[in-house]
C-alpha cells in the first residue's frame, strides 16, 4: 500500500512540475516577444496571434513582406533564448 502511494505522489509531482514549468516558459515567451516589439509598429492583430506560441508567430512570419517577417523571427529568436 505504502509503495502505490508513493507511486501516485510521485506522478502526480511529475505532472504538476510539467504544467507548472509550462506556464512559466509560456509566460517568459510572451513577455519577451512583448518586449522585442515594443514600439515595431506591427499591428496589434499580429502581435496578439504571435503571443500565443511560437509556432502561431513562425506561421504568420510565412505570410509577412520582408522587413516585418525579419522583425517578427528575430523577435522570437529573442523571446525563445530568454526560455533557457
Amino acid at each position: 500500500m505504502g509503495s502505490a502511494v508513493i507511486g501516485t505522489i510521485r506522478e502526480l509531482s511529475g505532472t504538476l512540475g510539467v504544467g507548472i514549468m509550462g506556464s512559466l516558459q509560456a509566460g517568459a515567451y510572451t513577455t519577451g516577444l512583448t518586449d522585442a516589439l515594443r514600439g515595431s509598429h506591427l499591428p496589434q492583430d499580429i502581435l496578439g496571434a504571435s503571443k500565443e506560441s511560437v509556432m502561431a508567430a513562425e506561421s504568420i512570419s510565412g505570410s509577412l513582406p520582408g522587413t516585418l517577417r525579419r522583425l517578427l523571427d528575430d523577435s522570437v529568436a529573442s523571446a525563445t533564448m530568454t526560455l533557457t
